[in-house]
């Protein structure tokens, strides 16, 4: 039990201070104990006690999961007011500079290009962001008052570095080896996020998720098929093996882009999708986004206490979206009695996933479907490199935190990407 970097919470009956008094000290003789702790998270990545020799940053991908539901761009230098927080490109190498000096970086979006510069502060062991170009072209648009986006981000050190140490990743606020075998010692049958890695060739060619306003237009019956939503659509019988129920949830702040259940309704699976207009064999950038979804709204599929979806009254609706012209008739892609559009339908399908995922003998799964974003084969060269790309160590330690998150809440973790 890892209490480092996050929490654990559990409803249940309330006990008195001396009962809690007590529970501390168990938790405190267990934690003093000589007993040797669990190796399962240790294939992945281990802490250091201290941070590298070399910790100057040579790249820098920003987390910005949180980022996106609190920022909206400010008027000026190009950018419109009340834009969401977008920006496309955000994991970035940094220029060299002299040793213990702010190394300068750059990341895109909106349209433009947000220069600054990341140093390692030796006094706090934490690295400080600099860009008065993004602390000025977002604010904060919660009901409290807030930060400039440069401050949340230093605050929650929301970004992973890999630093001029070999071997060593900076995330979550500390320094990790995170035990990704490269070049000579590249070990395909130890590489486990290969292990989850589908391959189909038709999604190497497919750079848009959803659609756009000309040319890859929505109808009554489904997606265009040169994006993923329309690939999906159309063969979710063959990659889902003829599921009875499959329910688009996209809309605003959605649990996943497609819920469905198996043809005996024993695996019930969340499968989000994501599409880069630039082809990429590994993009750090499109997989922070993707990754970051899938592992906050995995608590839908918590065996005891279910999160329902905020969007189920609306299953009922037609799909839509401000940013593709035309819209789908039904978001009951299979089964669940798409004729039916009463406003109880969402409450019902629900109720029916509920029943499934509270059973223990139900398989529960998180699908990635990832257009023009990760290529296996460009992954697994990188990494045989003796100097892979940086961009490729920060895919797949994103990969490799996904898999180890998802699996922490007993499901199981399946990319589909291009071969």
């Amino acid at each position: 039990m890892g209490l480092g970097r996050g929490h654990i919470s559990e409803m249940g009956s309330r006990v008195s201070l001396g009962e809690y008094f007590g529970w501390l000290d168990a938790v405190d003789e267990r934690l003093s104990s000589r007993r040797e702790a669990t190796a399962l998270l240790g294939r992945y990545a281990q802490p250091l006690a201290a941070a590298p020799t070399a910790p100057d940053a040579r790249n820098i991908l920003l987390d910005l999961e949180e980022a996106r539901e609190a920022y909206e761009t400010l008027e000026g230098e190009g950018l419109r007011a009340g834009q969401k927080l977008e920006l496309e490109d955000i994991c970035a190498d940094c220029e060299r500079a002299k040793p213990g000096q702010p190394r300068s970086f750059e990341v895109r979006g909106h349209g433009r290009a947000f220069k600054g510069t990341v140093a390692f502060d030796s006094s706090v062991q934490r690295y400080v962001i600099d860009s008065p170009e993004l602390a000025e072209s977002f604010h904060y648009v919660g009901q409290r008052p807030g930060s400039d986006l440069v401050s949340f981000l230093n605050r929650s050190q929301s970004f992973s570095i890999l630093p001029e140490s070999p071997k060593v990743i900076y995330a979550d606020g500390s320094f990790f080896s995170p035990n990704i075998g490269t070049g000579s010692e590249f070990d395909e049958q130890r590489f486990q996020v290969g292990k989850v890695l589908e391959v189909h060739s038709r999604l190497d060619a497919l750079s848009s998720e959803k659609g756009n306003h000309t040319t890859l237009l929505a109808a009554a019956d489904g997606w265009h098929a040169n994006t993923v939503f329309g690939w999906f659509d159309q063969n979710l019988d063959r990659i889902l093996d003829d599921p009875t129920l499959v329910v688009c949830d996209d809309m605003g702040k959605e649990s996943a882009d497609f819920i469905a259940l198996d043809r005996n309704e024993n695996r019930i699976v969340m499968i989000h999708c994501k599409a880069r207009d630039k082809r990429s064999g590994c993009s750090a950038s499109a997989l922070q986004e993707i990754c970051g979804q899938a592992v906050k709204n995995c608590g839908t599929l918590n065996l005891f206490n279910p999160v329902r979806p905020p969007n189920t009254p609306k299953w009922h609706q037609k799909w839509s979206s401000d940013k593709v012209t035309g819209s789908v008739n039904s978001r009951i892609r299979k089964g669940g009695g798409r004729s039916r559009k009463s406003d109880d339908l969402g409450q019902r399908l629900w109720q029916r996933l509920e029943n499934r995922i509270r059973d223990p003998n139900a398989e529960r799964e998180v699908w990635l479907v990832l257009g023009s974003t990760l290529s296996k084969n460009v992954l697994e060269k990188a990494l045989r490199s003796d100097d892979p790309l940086p961009e490729a160590i920060q895919a797949t330690h994103l990969l490799q935190s996904t898999l180890a998150s998802i699996g922490g809440s007993n499901a199981r973790l399946k990319i589909l990407c291009s071969p």
